[in-house]
């Protein structure tokens, strides 16, 4: 019964021999060597700092097996580290349409491929060393690369000073520019400062939103490595750009400045006073426009006190005034006689500004004596006549009546003396 039975399991101990041989190291068949198996993984730069990508390509021998399924792996990636896969080719081509799929772990269907091409992203807040694997169809002849990511510092620093702001008070910023990964939106407080990294290399640009009761009044900054930038105020931004060199050096920090919109009393700087007009006649006025600024250009608050002087002449109306949007009107009065040029001098706190107006009477006129006044009409003695004793008024004796009379008078007179010879 042994013998019989011995002889009944030789065809199967000869096939398990058999396929002993074969799978044996130096064997003639190797199922192993006929699939395509990954032949080798590499990357452009195996140590990155962190947001930086490097190139990534792998190699196949498909001759073996037309139908071949791609997977990339990442082995040993610690928590604090973030790695994207992109595939953007395959040699000859890729099927299916799998091209940057945006994966940590994409998977490729390929036919008869040889090469696959892509690039790998990189993220880190601590230094990390992970593995990146590559195989086909689950082979044991698996390839894999050795990657390292170094945690980079902050290369882009914003910072705000507002002099007397409430601590509370929030300022808002945004950064936006090359690429998605540095775009953020942020507020910081006076005194208050915040980091990123944005290390793609082109321009960023960091812009303040306007806060009401405040004006934004410089931005200051200070760079490393072959960093530019340019600030342009009036849009309350600055415009930063990083380059694309090996050293990873380009740093920039910049202080973001506000100041109160609302000037205090007594910043009073600069007193500017015009007349109008600047000459005048005797007794005639003249207007006094004063402005009065802060060391900023800026009008001082409204209520500051101006005082007011006069010299040379004249008089000022009033004598203290107060500013309305950092003006005050005065008017100035000439004298009543004379010529000259009077000074208005203007003084708000230290700071004094002053204006002149000339006057001057105009030319007296020539006196014309007026004409004597008309002879009042006087009474006199008429000559008699029968009806009043040769007294009448000359003012109702006919003047005709009087002549004829004394004419008969001196005929008759005449006449007597002949006869009396």
């Amino acid at each position: 019964m042994i013998t019989k039975m011995s002889w009944k399991f030789l065809p199967l101990a000869a096939l398990v021999a058999v396929m002993a041989l074969v799978l044996l190291p130096g064997g003639g068949y190797s199922p192993h060597k006929a699939s395509a198996d990954a032949t080798a993984i590499t990357v452009d730069d195996a140590t990155l700092l962190s947001g930086e990508s490097t190139g990534l390509d792998a190699t196949f021998n498909a001759a073996a097996n037309p139908t071949n399924t791609i997977t990339f792996s990442l082995l040993g990636v610690a928590s604090t580290t973030t790695v994207t896969i992109h595939i953007s080719s395959c040699t000859p081509s890729c099927t299916g349409g799998i091209v940057d799929n945006n994966t940590a772990s994409p998977t490729i269907t390929t036919d008869n491929v040889t090469a696959v091409a892509g690039s790998l992203d990189v993220a880190c807040t601590a230094d990390d060393t992970f593995n990146v694997r590559v195989d086909q169809n689950g082979s044991n002849d698996r390839k894999s690369v050795a990657v390292t990511c170094q945690a980079a510092a902050n290369n882009l620093t914003i910072s705000k000073t507002a002099t007397g702001a409430a601590a509370d008070l929030a300022f808002s910023f945004t950064i936006a520019g090359t690429g998605t990964a540095c775009d953020k939106s942020f507020t910081l407080t006076n005194a208050a400062s915040t980091g990123y990294l944005c290390d793609d290399s082109g321009t960023y640009t960091i812009t303040e939103s306007t806060v009401a009761g405040w004006s934004l009044s410089a931005i200051n900054c200070t760079v490393g490595g072959e960093t530019t930038f340019s600030v342009t105020l009036a849009d309350r931004k600055v415009d930063v750009t990083f380059t694309s060199d090996t050293d990873n050096d380009d740093t920039i920090s910049c202080t973001f400045v506000n100041i109160s919109a609302t000037p205090t009393v007594g910043t009073a700087a600069t007193v500017t006073a015009s007349a109008s007009p600047n000459s005048v006649g005797c007794n005639a006025s003249s207007f006094i426009t004063l402005a009065v600024k802060d060391s900023t250009g800026a009008a001082v608050v409204n209520g500051t006190s101006v005082n007011v002087a006069v010299s040379g002449g004249g008089s000022v109306n009033p004598t203290t005034a107060t500013t309305s949007s950092g003006g005050a009107l005065v008017l100035y009065t000439a004298p009543a006689s004379g010529s000259g040029t009077a000074t208005i001098t203007a003084t708000a706190g230290s700071a004094v500004g002053s204006t002149t107006v000339g006057f001057a009477c105009a030319a007296a006129q020539a006196t014309v004596a007026p004409p004597p006044p008309a002879a009042a009409p006087t009474s006199q003695i008429a000559p008699p006549n029968t009806g009043d004793a040769g007294l009448a008024d000359h003012s109702s004796f006919p003047m005709a009546a009087a002549v004829a009379l004394i004419v008969s008078t001196l005929i008759g007179a005449l006449v007597a003396k002949r006869v009396v010879a």
